[in-house]
């Protein structure tokens, strides 16, 4: 699950987020809330969420701000503005917003937009640990064959040392 957190002043706004996606079904989990950039800034070091979907403009600390607290880490960072402000676009996409989203906001739109966020991120994951699952199996599997491998080398040795030898599947023979 890629762990989520919302940041936003308004309550209502907040609280709307937290069952406006079926978040589950994206492979997604909110693990926090905060409702000013400061408390965000906060639950971004602690909780080091894959993604954030932020206000811009909020008391005491704004996300520009947040941003600039938390540059060192990364995550995908969609802005939720009541402005169609370009200004405050063009400066979200200087700190790596990789939406912005007019209130109010359109479920099916955030939705969209989260799942893009997921399969990008699935991708990147997987870039990161190339064929690990694949790598995985075929150790599984090499395992299996060199522990059969053994078992077999321990009956032909037993066969060698004796003078009649059967095999399971065949009738009585000698090797």
């Amino acid at each position: 699950m890629f762990k989520l957190i919302i940041v936003e002043d308004e309550h209502l706004i907040r609280k709307w987020l937290e069952i406006a996606v079926d978040y589950s079904s994206l492979g997604i989990q909110v693990v926090g809330t905060a409702s000013h950039g400061q408390e965000g800034m906060e639950l971004i070091q602690k909780l080091k969420p894959h993604i954030v979907l932020t206000d811009i403009t909020m008391p005491i600390m704004d996300a520009f701000m947040m941003f600039e607290a938390t540059k060192s880490l990364s995550y995908e960072k969609v802005i939720l503005s009541g402005y169609d402000d370009f200004q405050n676009a063009k400066k979200a996409m200087q700190y790596g917003a990789v939406d912005f989203l007019s209130k109010p906001i359109d479920t099916k739109e955030l939705t969209e937009c989260l799942q893009k966020i997921v399969l990008r991120l699935r991708v990147s994951t997987r870039q990161e640990t190339p064929f690990l699952e694949e790598y995985q199996t075929l150790l599984t599997s090499i395992q299996q064959i060199d522990t059969q491998t053994k078992s077999f080398s321990k009956f032909l040795n037993l066969c060698t040392n004796t003078t009649a030898c059967t095999l399971p599947f065949l009738p009585l023979q000698r090797i």
